[in-house]
């Protein structure tokens, strides 16, 4: 194999590694939304349920920026741009923690 053929086989085990993590990610987030809502806090506290429906819609809009990743939109051909990958874990950090700071207070407040 020549020297052209290694970068090659690189770039292609570049974009599989990419597309499995997008894929692992994709699932990872749907996993975290459905367990968030199978299990929702039973505080009726206005706070509390405001944390939870943030981090409802913020992990929404990541799985559905994770499915764009992904290419399941047929209109959206291009690959996301940066600003788009910061904005999707930006938003899954922000979900991820609005979920846990819901569930820690619904803990302490029982």
């Amino acid at each position: 194999m020549s020297d052209d053929d290694y970068g090659l086989q690189f770039a292609l085990d570049r974009i599989r590694m990419r597309n499995r993590f997008a894929f692992f990610f994709t699932g990872l987030v749907f996993a975290i939304l459905s367990f968030a809502i199978q299990f929702r806090v039973s505080s009726e506290a206005l706070y509390i349920k405001s944390f939870e429906t943030g981090s409802w819609v913020a992990l929404s809009v990541t799985g559905l920026l994770a499915l764009r990743m992904l290419g399941a939109f047929p209109a959206t051909h291009e690959r996301m741009s940066a600003r788009g990958q910061l904005l999707m874990d930006a938003l899954f950090i922000i979900g991820v923690a609005a979920l846990l700071a819901a569930k820690i207070l619904d803990s302490l407040k029982a």
